[in-house]
Formats: C-alpha cells, structure tokens, sequence
C-alpha cells in the first residue's frame, strides 16, 4: 500500500493534479524520453491532445509550436544553461500556455537554478512530491497570476478627473 502511495506522489504526477484543476484540453509536455508519464496523463487528465516535441535546445527551438490549455516541463532546466533556460521557460509560459507546470530537480539545481529563479518568472510551488528529495514543482497559471486589486481601476487613480486634485 505504501509502495502505492510513494507511486502516485511522483513530481509529474504532482505537476499533472496541479494542471487537472483547469481540465485542459491540449496538453505539451517536455520532458526527458526516459520519463514514462504517458500512463499518468491518461489517469489524471483523461482525454487531452497531447503534444510531445523534442527537448528544445534554445528559444528558437518553440519557434511555430502553437498554443496549448496546460504545458508540463520535466527535465528541460538540467539540460539548458541559466540564459537560454530562462528564455524558454518565459517563451512557453507567455506565448505557449495558459497553466505551465516546471519540475525543478537536483540536475537543474547543479546548474545553478534555485527555486527562487521561478518565483521571480510568477510560477507558485505546488504540492511537493514525496518520492524524490530535492524536487520541487512549480505552476504557473494566467488566470492566478493579474487577480484584481481593489486599487488598480479608474475610480482610484487612472480617473480623468483626479488629474489635476492629487499628485503622487
């Protein structure tokens, strides 16, 4: 039972319940060939049109890839410098994906990544995985991340007609 329990808290398997949440309805995933995960995206997602492209080595690599409800990258960040890393990361979440989940392992970490690195690109942990120490998953979701501010509307400061009353 407990070998159960440790096989359902894989990091991909953490990153595809965060993704669930929004039943998406194309699904891209970059992930490492020796990562079986073909199984978990069936379980969790059901039905989705799963796109499965090779690894990119840059961000020329996403040129004419399309856009997708979800994205899940695993293994990606281990294999690219911090730079082109970045720019990949940023390309799939602003012009790829609505949600983008990033599993962030030791490898990447060897590489000089730090969870810190997807906090400042807006990406929030998700539930940690038990299985693999050093893991972490990250999700990022458009509709989560311009919630509306009480103070971001025209009544407050983007009024006309407060102009010319108050000076900041």
């Amino acid at each position: 039972m407990a070998e159960d329990r440790c096989r359902f808290r894989t990091p991909e398997r953490v990153a595809l319940l965060a993704l669930a949440k929004s039943r998406p309805g194309s699904l891209l995933v970059l992930s490492r060939a020796s990562t079986p995960i073909d199984d978990a995206i069936t379980e969790v997602l059901g039905d989705v049109a799963l796109t499965t492209p090779d690894m990119p080595a840059g961000p020329r690599s996403l040129e004419g890839l399309g856009r997708f409800d979800a994205g899940l990258v695993t293994g990606l960040l281990g294999r690219l410098d911090h730079r082109p890393g970045q720019e990949v990361i940023g390309l799939l979440r602003n012009l790829h994906c609505a949600r983008l989940a990033v599993v962030l392992e030791p490898e990447a970490l060897a590489r000089g990544w730090t969870r810190e690195d997807l906090l400042a690109l807006e990406f929030l942990p998700a539930a940690s995985p038990s299985t693999s120490e050093g893991t972490e998953v990250f999700v990022y979701d458009i509709d989560l991340y311009n919630r509306e501010r009480d103070w971001n509307n025209a009544r407050h400061w983007a009024n006309p007609e407060n102009f010319e009353k108050f000076r900041w």
